[in-house]
């Protein structure tokens, strides 16, 4: 009897240990990078895999923006690129929809992933002092610049 609750504890330890090593997680962090406006028709769709991604938070911060999105896979390096189509919703204020694409479509291992992401958004002010940005995937939108 008591080899069988000796054995249980030791067992239970080991679980216990095991499973803490496996739920942390990896935190990273992305340089800032311009948005990019890449010119696309209406309709069109890209049929490329991509990572599956979450944004769990997003702000701005005059024309920066910040966002932080999770995943699963902490081995190599994921890099985010924040894309405009160019196509302006014709609206006052006028309002962007910007899409956060992954550069790889697969992250291998297996603990969950926080990172954070930078992105300046001036060039989308040159024509527009006052407009509207929203994320594709993120409910809230942003007003960015004063009237």
């Amino acid at each position: 009897m008591k080899t069988q609750t000796k054995l249980l504890v030791l067992f239970a330890i080991t679980f216990g240990l095991f499973s803490c090593k496996c739920n942390k997680i990896v935190e990273k962090q992305q340089n800032i990078k311009e948005v990019a406006i890449l010119q696309s028709f209406p309709g069109e769709k890209n049929d490329e895999k991509t990572l599956f991604y979450a944004i769990d938070t997003a702000w701005v911060n005059d024309l920066t923006l910040h966002a932080i999105v999770s995943y699963i896979g902490e081995d190599g390096d994921v890099e985010f690129n924040l894309v405009f189509n160019g196509m302006w919703l014709k609206s006052y204020p006028p309002k962007a929809y910007l899409a956060i694409i992954p550069s790889n479509t697969v992250a291998t291992g297996n603990k969950k992933v926080k990172h954070h992401l930078i992105f300046d958004l001036t060039p989308l002010s040159t024509g527009n002092p006052v407009f509207e940005v929203h994320i594709i995937g993120y409910e809230q939108g942003f007003m960015i610049g004063k009237e």
